[in-house]
């Protein structure tokens, strides 16, 4: 007899919800609801969540649905060419709380914190600032949602050469910049608004994963544990605990520029399903 029940991510390799709902409705579909302790739902634009019917209904099968929302503030930028804009989400955000029944259902993340500039340095794009963590921050506040998630910027080389397309690149600094702004900025911006601060993936300020046993089990109807194993599949300091992918690496129309997938046009669901794993 299993220990613990399947904790499910949908998903980190492309924005199931946003992009491809029939999809995650067909994954839904095909899981037992008595199997699955958490469906945890990763998303940048949840208008689905609250207007797509069947999805719905198959979320509805579940005990326990843990979605985390990345608001970045740059959304409709450059690096975020098809991500809602923040006013848009903050709109949205009411009824994503009373969807869901409880704000402890939602945890917002602030990642990644990204500075960019053009060779020239004439140019700039950053949400590492006061002004943009604030906003977050107050609208959470005012939606009761108490769970703040945040992360640097990894510069993979795929995102540096699309990076380069556009005449940009990652600050010189911007590690740096983003660790302090963690540190004596948003640690004490959280403080003073009683928002839980977790920092994902940063070796000198990682503290919890954005899927996490205890608070899994915390909203739960039923207050069932859920596993602590750490999930190895992930990167070395995330803190993550295990979880099942049931998202592949489809493209992506978002079509953020320091994507770690496939900013891309999105294809059908037929489409999707002949492209399989190896896409």
């Amino acid at each position: 007899m299993r220990k613990y029940r399947n904790v499910i991510s949908a998903s980190r390799r492309c924005d199931l919800v946003a992009h491809y709902p029939d999809y995650l409705c067909q994954s839904l579909s095909k899981l037992e609801p008595e199997d699955i302790h958490t469906i945890v739902l990763w998303t940048k634009n949840p208008l689905n969540i609250l207007t797509n019917d069947q999805l719905n209904r198959e979320l509805g099968r579940f005990d326990n649905i843990y979605l985390l929302l990345t608001l970045t503030g740059l959304g409709g930028s450059i690096l975020e060419p098809n991500v809602p804009n923040l006013d848009d989400m903050f709109k949205m955000l009411p009824a994503l709380v009373e969807r869901l029944k409880t704000a402890e259902h939602i945890a917002i993340r602030y990642d990644p914190l990204i500075h960019i500039i053009n060779p020239e340095k004439t140019y700039e794009v950053s949400n590492i600032t006061e002004k943009t963590a604030i906003e977050i921050l107050e609208n959470m506040r005012s939606n009761r949602i108490s769970r703040f998630i945040t992360s640097i910027a990894q510069d993979y080389k795929k995102a540096e050469l699309r990076l380069k397309k556009h005449g940009l690149r990652f600050h010189d600094h911007y590690k740096q910049e983003a660790e302090e702004f963690i540190r004596d900025g948003l640690s004490k911006m959280t403080w003073e608004r009683n928002i839980l601060l977790s920092c994902c993936v940063s070796p000198n300020l990682t503290n919890r994963g954005c899927i996490d046993s205890q608070i899994l089990k915390s909203i739960h109807p039923l207050q069932l544990p859920a596993s602590r194993s750490k999930d190895r599949s992930q990167r070395e300091y995330c803190n993550c605990i295990k979880s099942y992918d049931i998202g592949q690496w489809y493209s992506c129309p978002h079509g953020c520029l320091y994507c770690y997938g496939n900013p891309a046009p999105a294809f059908s669901l037929a489409e999707a399903d002949k492209r399989g794993e190896d896409y």
